[in-house]
């Protein structure tokens, strides 16, 4: 495989990616620990908007309601990965998520028509 471009970062599985594209030839990802996360979003989002980002992709279990509120006040849309689950698609539908990325979208839009 290629290697990682040098302002990619990647801590584990559990991880926020706070993206930044206005550049996308320099794409950089800010990524936090689960934990870190959970214990202040106000703190991350402002992170987020500092970089410039124009959105934040946070993995399915990062999700809440206070994340997608606290995200959608500073401008921010929530963009999740990876919802293959049509419970989970429909808890992140009814937090506020902008976006899911799944490996079903058939699924997906099968489970979304009905919410």
């Amino acid at each position: 495989g290629q290697p990682l471009p040098p302002d990619l970062h990647h801590d584990g599985y559990h991880v926020l990616h706070i993206v930044h594209l206005s550049n996308c030839s320099n794409l950089s990802l800010f990524p936090l620990l689960r934990q870190e996360f959970a214990r202040d979003i106000p703190t991350v989002i402002q992170m987020a908007k500092e970089m410039g980002a124009h959105f934040i992709g946070p993995q399915t279990t990062l999700v809440s309601a206070e994340l997608c509120r606290v995200a959608h006040a500073e401008g921010l849309p929530v963009s999740t990965w990876t919802a293959n689950d049509p419970d989970v698609m429909r808890r992140l539908v009814a937090d506020g998520v902008d976006a899911i990325t799944t490996d079903w979208p058939d699924r997906a839009f099968a489970t979304l028509d009905q919410a």
